[in-house]
């Protein structure tokens, strides 16, 4: 036994050696790949959530702009919807004065 002890000779695991650094070197650069593929995305993302952003901020100026004209047009037929009803109650009270002056007039109940 003790011979066979000191006869022992290693095996060769020099090619487990280079594929090991083969797999090593091919990871490498697959982790490379995959970290320049994150960075493309999360600038993707960053662009995206800016724009994102700058909508959301001239959805708000648009719908503060059409609340502004909503609110214009509702004063301004308010105002109408006054000054028409105003002018139906002169057009009104003249028609009145009329009618009744027209009664009033001794000449109006002669007949052909």
């Amino acid at each position: 036994m003790k011979e066979k002890i000191e006869t022992y000779v290693a095996p060769d695991m020099s090619g487990f050696d280079k594929r090991i650094a083969i797999m090593e070197s091919r990871m490498n650069e697959e982790i490379d790949l995959f970290k320049e593929e994150m960075n493309v995305l999360k600038d993707e993302v960053k662009l995206i959530a800016g724009i994102n952003r700058d909508m959301k901020v001239d959805m708000k100026q648009d719908v503060r702009r059409i609340e502004k004209i909503v609110e214009d047009t509702e004063q301004r037929v308010k105002e109408d919807s006054r000054e028409f009803s105003r002018d139906m109650r002169e057009l009104r009270e003249n028609l009145d004065k009329k009618i009744r002056k027209a009664l009033s007039n001794p000449l109006a109940n002669m007949r052909k």
